[in-house]
């Protein structure tokens, strides 16, 4: 049989066993037999109703297992994007108002030189590491950056710049005169030629801006300009160097200070006693006569505080003076100023100031010899107390303490109208806590107390000779003097836990915001340097230094 007739047989046999029936049959007899089977006798609808609704429920069910993830997190999303969107807030408020939201400027280190008198070396110590050993020679630590990270020192006739990256680099092998800006990027300073150069202390670049300098420059806070003095043929002109441009401004006068952008240039008229703030288009505004050669300035140079005849004046923004304080004491001047974590000393006659750490006057006068003066942010002063002795103020500005001529130590809540409140009689030395919380006193016998500012003092020990309070608050103090003239040095922490941290101590016990220092005794010429960083965790740093 043939292949084609093979394939003719199977089609006819298949023909024959499948009836011819159309698609649309085959489904409704298929849906007949699904319905009886449901259906039975009767309640197909009602049937068919409950599977449909249950359909439905799972449905839901199944969508709202879908759903739920989605939901959650959309939700997870939401909350991070919430807590990134307050995050930046903060930090936006820190940036634009540091005073509202507490910020301050904190001093972040210490530096400390030491000369060893057998290897003619100068050993460089920064809270606690040393920092060099290669100075040969005497190296004296002059000034500071306004951060603590950086530290002027000269050795021989060499300038030196140290930081706290462990760096020493040379500044310039010989020097007349020199000084740092506030934040401690860039170094002005004038050689034996007189002339005047500017160091950046990020690359170490050095500049010439001027020749035949007279005097001493000053230096903007941020070291963008410089003030100086030329002498031009027997003239002495004031020059004001802008970064890319000098220009000259008066005759005979010194300068005093000025702001980054030289809006403000402060200078000193020392025939006619007088006080100026002027542009560089030397449009000047004389701020007083009679006036004493010191003068207080904020840190960005827009304030000034100075006395004339007598009374005491704040100009802001070169505007005119504003009387702070009336009559008073002939000579009388800004002594201290306590602002932001550290005092600012002015010596008699001194003309200008290199550097401070004042950011505003919000602070707390000492004026000299006779009254302590408390000033607010409205610039409203208070009288704290008359012909003052000693005193002292916690970091925190709330209390200040002072004992007066019949060495009665006092306490004074400022800002506020209550009276002070007497804590002692017969005091020696006071050091007030950082926090505030109390102040430390000796008396004439030598016997030391803690206080707080409304408290009963309570004794803590005798024969002590020296005592200092760490920036963490805790107390250390040297007692029992020995015949070699040693002592004993004890910590004493919150909880009046006493520590004896050495039994062969000397000299002073010195504090630093973060490091604390003291000395043991080898040989009544040279010591053993301990320094700690927060606490009294010593560690021997140097042997056998002067």
């Amino acid at each position: 049989m043939s292949f084609e007739e093979n394939e003719t047989r199977n089609e006819s046999e298949s023909t024959e066993l499948i009836p011819a029936v159309s698609f649309e049959e085959v489904n409704e007899e298929a849906a007949d037999e699904v319905v009886a089977e449901i259906n039975g006798e009767d309640g197909f609808e009602e049937k068919a109703e409950k599977v449909k609704n249950e359909t439905v429920e799972e449905d839901k069910k199944d969508s709202s297992k879908k759903d739920k993830p989605k939901k959650n997190k959309r939700l997870f999303v939401m909350i991070i994007a919430g807590i990134i969107l307050v995050a930046c807030l903060v930090l936006a408020g820190i940036i634009a108002f540091p005073r509202i939201f507490g910020g301050k400027d904190k001093v972040t280190g210490a530096f400390s030189t030491w000369y060893s008198t057998n290897e003619n070396i100068s050993y460089i110590v920064y809270n606690g590491e040393i920092l060099s050993d290669t100075l040969h020679g005497c190296a004296v630590a002059e000034q500071s950056s306004s951060n603590g990270t950086q530290e002027l020192l000269t050795c021989g006739d060499s300038l030196y710049i140290a930081d706290s990256k462990l760096n020493l680099r040379l500044v310039t092998e010989e020097y007349d005169y020199f000084s740092f800006c506030f934040d401690g990027s860039t170094v002005v300073f004038t050689d034996t030629d007189h002339d005047l150069y500017l160091f950046n202390t990020k690359n170490a670049g050095i500049r010439k801006i001027a020749s035949g300098v007279d005097g001493s420059p000053v230096i903007s806070p941020s070291g963008k300009s410089v003030a100086y003095n030329v002498d031009e043929d027997g003239d002495k002109f004031l020059y004001v160097y802008t970064g890319k441009k000098a220009y000259k401004l008066a005759r005979d006068v010194e300068p005093v200070a000025l702001t980054d952008n030289a809006k403000y240039i402060y200078y000193y008229d020392s025939g006619k006693q007088a006080i100026y703030v002027t542009d560089k288009k030397y449009n000047s505004n004389k701020l007083a006569t009679n006036t004493a050669s010191s003068f207080v300035f904020n840190r960005d140079c827009t304030q000034i505080v100075f006395c004339s005849d007598s009374d005491m004046y704040l100009s802001e923004n070169g505007g005119e003076k504003v009387l702070l304080k009336e009559k008073s004491h002939l000579d009388f001047y800004p002594l201290k100023v306590f602002a932001n974590d550290a005092f600012m000393t002015l010596r008699e006659n001194q003309s200008w100031i290199g550097l401070s750490n004042v950011k505003d006057f919000r602070a707390c006068y000492c004026l000299f010899l006779e009254d302590i003066v408390y000033i607010d942010d409205s610039l409203n002063c208070e009288k704290v107390v008359n012909n003052y002795i000693d005193f002292d103020i916690d970091k925190k500005l709330k209390y200040v303490y002072y004992t007066t001529d019949d060495l009665a130590l006092y306490a004074k809540k400022l800002g506020t109208d209550t009276t002070a409140v007497k804590l002692a009689d017969d005091v020696f030395r006071i050091v007030a806590a950082p926090n505030g919380k109390k102040v430390y006193f000796t008396n004439s016998e030598g016997t030391l107390f803690s206080c707080t500012p409304k408290g009963k003092p309570k004794k803590i020990a005798d024969d002590v000779y020296v005592f200092n309070v760490t920036y963490d608050n805790k107390l250390l103090y040297m007692s029992n003097d020995s015949d070699d003239g040693t002592y004993f040095l004890y910590s004493v922490g919150a909880f009046g836990k006493k520590e004896l941290i050495s039994d062969n101590a000397v000299e002073s016990i010195f504090c630093y915001p973060h490091s604390t220092m003291y000395k043991d005794n080898l040989n009544n010429e040279t010591f053993d340097v301990h320094i700690a960083g927060k606490g009294t965790d010593f560690n021997t740093v140097l042997n056998n230094v002067q």
